[in-house]
């Protein structure tokens, strides 16, 4: 059960990262076109990429810690039974 919780949380933090920073950069690119300000340059610090990631990834572990925790000590047939 925490297994199945933490692939879950993985899949959930992935798809968020990719698709944020594809808007963020998109958001970026569309400012930047219509102001052409200098300032609003879509070039970011490629490593700032891998650190929301990576800050991303321990916040969803760390959020998803107590949800597994709850889950995997719930029979199987109780939670079925509750539903």
């Amino acid at each position: 059960m925490r297994s199945m919780v933490r692939w879950e949380a993985a899949a959930v933090v992935t798809l968020g990262t990719i698709l944020g920073l594809v808007i963020a950069m998109g958001t970026l690119v569309l400012l930047h076109l219509t102001s052409g300000s200098s300032y609003l340059r879509p070039a970011p610090q490629w490593w700032l990429f891998s650190l929301v990631a990576a800050g991303a990834a321990v916040a969803t572990l760390a959020t998803s810690a107590l949800p597994a925790r709850r889950a995997a000590s719930v029979p199987g047939l109780e939670a079925a039974r509750a539903e």
